[in-house]
């Protein structure tokens, strides 16, 4: 059986590429009438399987097909990290103005028609048995909030 080195090497990158994966990447669907000013997203990071410098990243969609009214987005994301013991070790809370569409109304993500913007939000060493839990609402003034399609967060080794 003759296998092809490019086959070798496309299996190779395969391996190596899933040890690298992120603990975390979630997404929460909004409904289609829009975000509500009550609505709180909580991710729960369960156990941090191994010691290592991480990435909190924060994911905004937006779609073409509802509007949003608005040229920028101010969001709250707090976030709460414990040992394995039950100890705090570490609190953060930011508030944060992101722009979902430039001055002539253009959006500011990438994509086609449905947009991501990504939001680095800070970087942390946990170790193994850390848990974490991140709640994100937002600071706008209407009830409901229209055309904020998902909400996320990865966490990802750096």
């Amino acid at each position: 059986m003759n296998i092809k080195p490019a086959i070798i090497l496309i299996l190779i990158a395969a391996l190596v590429s899933c040890t690298e994966s992120t603990a975390i990447k979630d997404y929460r669907d909004l409904p289609t009438e829009g975000w509500r000013a009550k609505d709180t997203l909580t991710f729960q990071v369960d156990t941090i399987r191994r010691a290592a410098p991480y990435e909190v990243i924060l994911g905004i969609r937006t779609s073409s097909a509802h509007a949003y009214p608005f040229q920028k987005l101010t969001i709250v994301a707090e976030q709460q990290w414990t040992a394995k013991n039950g100890t705090t070790i570490r609190c953060h809370k930011d508030t944060l103005e992101i722009s979902i569409t430039n001055e002539q109304g253009d959006a500011q993500g990438t994509g086609i028609s449905n947009y991501e913007h990504i939001i680095p939000l800070n970087r942390l060493n946990l170790e193994p048995g850390n848990q974490g839990r991140i709640r994100i609402y937002h600071l706008m003034r209407r009830p409901t909030l229209p055309g904020i399609t998902n909400v996320g967060l990865e966490l990802s080794p750096f």
